[in-house]
């Protein structure tokens, strides 16, 4: 009798044991999902900076436009330097929206990268939580038949004793 309860012992070590190794499980995801969030609210600072980055070159847009117009007069006599300076321009806007459109495809793939983390992530919350629901199921269920097999060993030890009194 003391061997069997012995074992059963053993059996809530073992289930102990592997509930505190998932509860170490969830807090390890639940702390990586954080680092995502940080991650990505630092993304969105930065896109917020880049935003105002993009507002301040469309108000030097804005302005050089004016200058343009007021320029146009005087034209004629200074095509030539105009030219050059409008090349130029040209090539700053080019380099301008080149950069602009590079950082649009990083920040696209590190988005898209994110967004499969984050799936991924939920993937796995969602195995560790149907794997501690089964666990918690299994468990009941040794509950269960533990108590059935106690009742069992009681109503023996009873007869055993009506059985020795006799």
């Amino acid at each position: 009798m003391r061997a069997y309860l012995d074992r059963f012992e053993g059996y809530f070590g073992l289930i102990q044991k592997q509930f505190t190794e998932q509860n170490g499980e969830i807090s390890s995801l639940r702390g990586q999902i954080s680092a995502m969030q940080e991650q990505i609210s630092s993304m969105d600072e930065r896109l917020g900076r880049l935003e105002v980055r993009m507002d301040a070159s469309d108000a030097r847009l804005g302005v050089m436009a004016i200058q343009i117009g007021g320029v146009r007069s005087d034209l004629e006599t200074l095509r030539f330097e105009m030219r050059e300076r409008f090349i130029s321009a040209d090539e700053q806007m080019r380099t301008l929206s080149q950069r602009v459109q590079v950082f649009e495809t990083r920040v696209g793939d590190d988005l898209d990268i994110v967004v499969r983390q984050l799936a991924s992530l939920q993937e796995r919350m969602k195995a560790v939580e149907e794997g501690n629901l089964n666990f918690n199921r299994r468990l009941d269920t040794l509950g269960d038949d533990m108590r059935q097999r106690f009742r069992l060993v009681i109503e023996r030890l009873g007869e055993m004793d009506k059985r020795n009194a006799a």
